[in-house]
């Protein structure tokens, strides 16, 4: 399947989910490898690093509990210990991997603003970034580039 055409079936499943959880994002990260098919059998493909990186996050996925797949503000603190040691990761992994569902989870939110707002949709993954972070309704911590993140941080401690 194209990038085109990968990105358009994730724009259409964004805008079909009311509450964007871990449940979901599971299911999207499943399909992901199930679309390889019989690919998945070449050679090198399981050793390469999008597909080593997808059966991690169904690890840490994996790991957690029914309560935290349908509410993901509920990883904090000893939860978050718990998967750890768990799945024998370190937590700045897992918190890795949490910040990772909350980028996922604004972009989803920001694809359901353009359509409920009639607004033209991004056509690639790097318009959507950059559309989010434009948009001062999106300007977070999790859409928010690196370098606009430390512009923020010299500004504050600056005092403007």
């Amino acid at each position: 399947m194209s990038a085109a055409k990968e990105f358009m079936s994730m724009m259409i499943k964004f805008r079909s989910v009311s509450r964007f959880t871990l449940r979901h994002h599971k299911e999207f990260i499943q399909s992901k490898l199930d679309e390889l098919g019989l690919k998945k059998y070449v050679p090198g493909v399981q050793s390469s690093p999008g597909w080593i990186q997808a059966q991690e996050q169904l690890k840490f996925i994996g790991a957690m509990t029914d309560e935290e797949l349908d509410n993901p503000d509920l990883l904090r603190g000893l939860r978050v210990r718990r998967i750890s040691w768990k799945l024998g990761k370190p937590e700045k992994e897992i918190k890795d991997f949490i910040y990772e569902y909350y980028r996922f989870s604004e972009m989803q939110r920001f694809v359901k603003y353009l359509h409920a707002a009639g607004l033209p949709e991004p056509k690639n993954n790097d318009e959507l970034i950059i559309g989010m972070s434009r948009h001062p309704k999106f300007q977070n911590e999790y859409t928010m580039t690196k370098r606009q993140r430390t512009d923020i941080r010299r500004r504050q401690k600056r005092g403007w």
